[in-house]
């Protein structure tokens, strides 16, 4: 092959494809497979009709490199080729398979199996609950190939390739098969791959940036270093899935202790040549497995002491950065480890941004990255529910807010005596107790580092990630050799970060001579946060600085975007006031609600919204106009002056209510 071809998708599988280690693991899910579908289904003839002749449609490019046994290297489209691999198995478009993996026998496997005869739906029941991570996402392929749902008409119609006709499914394969085209670009043999992945841009489906800083960083290692730091790096990079449940087989070889709540990185180090644990760490390794022996053996879920079964369903808790984010954190921190600089800009393009000069070693950088992971894990909070949802309570059952949860979660081995099997489940960080729906945990140190971070979480969003880089290098400094952390370390750091922010702040402003406490709109959000930080602390400690602190409760940090007077600025019923402005006047509000409460009475205010876990700040108004409408009074100037009074009052009260 010396040019470019373009070959319809039967022509495809005259040839043999291996995808090489380098690559990524399959990664497509629902949304990339629908479209996918959707896209082929829109250009066939079920579509256009049965008298329209059939168009070729270019699905995309396929770049390969001829090896020298005449199999083709895929160097780009390996997700599309992957998934249309799968999908003309299903439509028994192919009948054995055309697709292998350098260094992924599971993968393999995994596809000979699938071509054995077996029925889809019982071959994908079978596999169903595996949780290898080079798995994980062939398996959900096999179900939304079978089952999404593909609109057929402009009224919402749709159909599954499981419920279309056997006529229907016959064209629909027979146009894929004849009429779906891809353009294979085939590369020259001594092409430099990774040189390669730096010049691609804007191809239709490429390898993330991260993909092409990992592949830099893997070209000097020997294959057994290679397999390893690809693990490791894959196994990281699924920010929403726990590093215990990703890295099962290491996890078997003791990687997390008994319990997974140690780490002993020695059982990833692998010798420069041999690829084999070095002899001391052998004489540590209870079964005397080497690492290439742990990755590839068949049942990737023994354990020494019981049967492991990850089959516990996790739920919906999402870590508050994507991978290239947490990348990029890694290497500042491993810069100022090995450099005693930090330059490294957390906001980077990682498109722009290549090997850092200071990683000589990427095996001692992947040892970081691992442990780092470990702690954010732990240590770091997590989302549940939507966090892009309404981001104000309303009272209404429809408010999908109040799902909206933060929580400080480590996965624990739970061991059934009776059944002689383990899995993973989630458990509070520093109070132990296991996570559920109903679950009320009165711990002081993990409810206070869940609002510490919830706090700087949805004050500075994405861009500020400081903060974190901050929480994430103490981590590293404080756990030492090991990843124990108390909870009081954690909330004297996070409070001594949060005042020192705000003593910064204020000086900022003064030195503008400008007034921040009486800035309107402008009034930093910051500030209305950490305001309502300081009244929950004086309440859990009943410190009763002043009455208004009778007034709390508890309450969740939500993405609260706009900063709204209680008492409006722009209201033609009420009569002008000259401290609108005033920080006793203001509180954080949604745009949505902001709109619709805007221009109304204080008094209307209170009332239209539950005072139900409200932020304190705002409840704390919204109760005072509600007592003074009680007294034939409403919010006004002295209102305003008062509780602005009481505000300053709480800053003062800093050194006796933080952490300091």
């Amino acid at each position: 092959m010396t040019e470019n071809l373009n070959k319809t998708i039967a022509d495809v599988w005259a040839h043999d494809y291996v995808v090489p280690l380098y690559q990524r693991n399959y990664a497509w899910g629902e949304d990339e497979i629908g479209q996918l579908l959707q896209d082929i289904y829109d250009h066939s003839p079920i579509s256009r009709g049965a008298s329209v002749a059939s168009h070729n449609y270019y699905l995309g490019s396929l770049v390969v490199m001829q090896r020298r046994d005449d199999t083709l290297e895929v160097i780009d489209g390996q997700q599309r080729l992957t998934t249309l691999h799968l999908l003309c198995r299903y439509l028994n478009i192919l009948k054995s398979p055309k697709l292998t993996f350098d260094s992924r026998p599971q993968v393999e496997r995994f596809l000979d199996e699938l071509f054995g005869g077996e029925s889809w739906e019982n071959f994908y029941a079978r596999y169903s609950d595996t949780d290898n991570n080079k798995l994980v996402n062939l398996v959900a392929a096999l179900h939304h190939i079978a089952h999404y749902r593909i609109k057929t008409s402009e009224e919402g119609d749709t159909t599954s390739l499981t419920e279309m006709s056997d006529s229907d499914k016959a064209s629909f394969a027979k146009y894929l098969a004849d009429n779906v085209v891809l353009v294979i670009t085939p590369l020259p043999e001594d092409t430099d791959v990774a040189a390669y992945f730096e010049i691609m841009n804007n191809r239709g489906e490429q390898l993330e940036p991260h993909e092409v800083v990992k592949s830099l960083m893997m070209r000097k290692l020997s294959s057994a270093q290679r397999n390893m730091f690809a693990n490791i790096w894959d196994a990281c990079s699924q920010m929403n899935v726990p590093i215990q449940k990703s890295l099962g087989a290491l996890r078997s070889a003791g990687l997390f202790g008994l319990e997974y709540n140690a780490l002993d990185l020695t059982k990833v180090r692998v010798e420069d040549q041999g690829g084999e644990l070095n002899e001391n760490d052998k004489s540590k390794h209870e079964k005397g497995l080497s690492i290439s022996e742990i990755l590839t053996k068949k049942d990737n879920s023994i354990d020494h002491n019981s049967n492991i079964n990850d089959t516990d369903d996790f739920g919906n808790y999402n870590a508050i950065v994507n991978f290239p984010n947490f990348l990029m954190l890694a290497f500042r921190i491993y810069e100022a480890k090995v450099e005693g600089s930090e330059t490294t800009p957390l906001n980077a393009d990682l498109m722009k941004f290549e090997q850092p000069d200071f990683i000589k070693n990427p095996m001692d950088f992947m040892e970081d990255l691992l442990k780092l992971r470990v702690l954010f894990d732990r240590y770091v909070i997590k989302i549940q529910g939507d966090e892009d949802g309404e981001d104000d309570y309303s009272g209404s059952a429809q408010d999908s807010s109040v799902d909206l949860k933060w929580q400080l979660i480590q996965p624990y081995r739970y061991y059934d005596q009776k059944r002689n099997t383990s899995s993973l489940r989630w458990k509070n960080t520093f109070s132990g107790i296991e996570v559920n729906d109903d679950a009320v945990d009165d711990n002081k140190g993990q409810n206070r580092v869940v609002k510490q971070q919830s706090m700087l979480r949805v004050t500075f969003r994405q861009k500020n990630k400081d903060w974190l880089y901050r929480l994430l290098s103490f981590l590293m400094a404080q756990s030492g050799s090991g990843i124990e952390v108390t909870a009081n370390d954690v909330v004297t750091m996070l409070d001594r970060y949060i005042a020192g922010y705000a003593e910064n702040l204020f000086d900022k402003w003064q030195q503008e001579n400008a007034d921040i406490f009486n800035a309107g709109v402008n009034t930093p959000h910051f500030l209305l946060n950490y305001i309502d930080y300081l009244y929950w602390l004086a309440w859990i400690d009943k410190n009763t600085v002043m009455g208004e602190v009778l007034m709390v409760e508890d309450f969740t940090f939500k993405y609260l975007n706009t900063v709204e007077h209680h008492y409006s600025q722009d209201s033609q019923s009420l009569p002008k006031i000259d401290n609108v402005d005033s920080i006793g006047n203001l509180c954080l509000m949604s745009r949505r609600k902001n709109a619709s409460l805007n221009n109304r009475d204080p008094l209307e205010k209170a009332n239209r919204v539950d005072n139900k876990c409200l932020q304190p700040k705002r409840r704390v108004m919204y109760e005072i106009t509600k007592f003074e409408a009680s007294q034939a009074r409403s919010w006004n100037v002295d209102c305003i002056n008062a509780h602005a009074n009481n505000v300053l009052k709480l800053i003062s009260e800093v050194k006796n209510l933080l952490a300091l």
